[in-house]
């Protein structure tokens, strides 16, 4: 009998954890004017904490930290937005991977409901939700598997996340529990 999975706000995402942890694509990837209104979708389902995988100014992003602060101020609700940076088709430090996993972790113990984020949500996202269940439990192998369930439906589903070998690599040799 196939799990149904909650519906995920914007199309290209999904949850890792339903109503707690949503992950995807850069808000504002195509400058096509939709960047308010996908904000505005995340924040009335919820998400109070955006984890930006993404290097500053990479690929002519535009930054929408100021458009969600005054999405936010305009919706009445406090957001944190934090930029934890990984190099695109990149693999971060343990050290690194750690803090971020931290980050994420006490906005969880917080309350807050997480959005993470590279630029395209496949390989530096997928790289951050395996280690993230990996943390939490799962074996590397089975966080990999999980992380291919949980983007069933999601315009994610038919792309290998992590994208590089060493991306999942690091899925796979991240120890259960750190």
């Amino acid at each position: 009998m196939a799990q149904s999975r909650p519906i995920s706000p914007i199309y290209d995402s999904y949850w890792v954890r339903p109503q707690q942890f949503l992950a995807g694509r850069y808000p504002n990837v195509w400058n096509d004017g939709s960047l308010q209104v996908k904000l505005r979708q995340l924040l009335q389902v919820g998400i109070t904490f955006f984890a930006d995988l993404t290097e500053e100014r990479e690929s002519g992003l535009e930054p929408y930290d100021k458009v969600l602060h005054e999405e936010a101020r305009h919706l009445r609700k406090v957001v944190t937005y934090q930029r934890l940076p990984i190099q695109d088709f990149g693999v971060p430090t343990v050290k690194s991977m750690r803090q971020t996993l931290d980050a994420l972790d006490d906005a969880l113990a917080r309350k807050q409901v997480i959005y993470v984020h590279c630029y395209a949500g496949i390989g530096r996202t997928g790289t951050v939700v395996g280690c993230y269940l990996v943390r939490h439990g799962l074996s590397g192998e089975a966080a990999l598997q999980e992380l291919a369930d949980l983007r069933q439906g999601s315009y994610l589903e038919n792309r290998d996340s992590p994208i590089t070998p060493a991306q999942r690599q690091m899925v796979i040799d991240w120890p259960v529990g750190n």
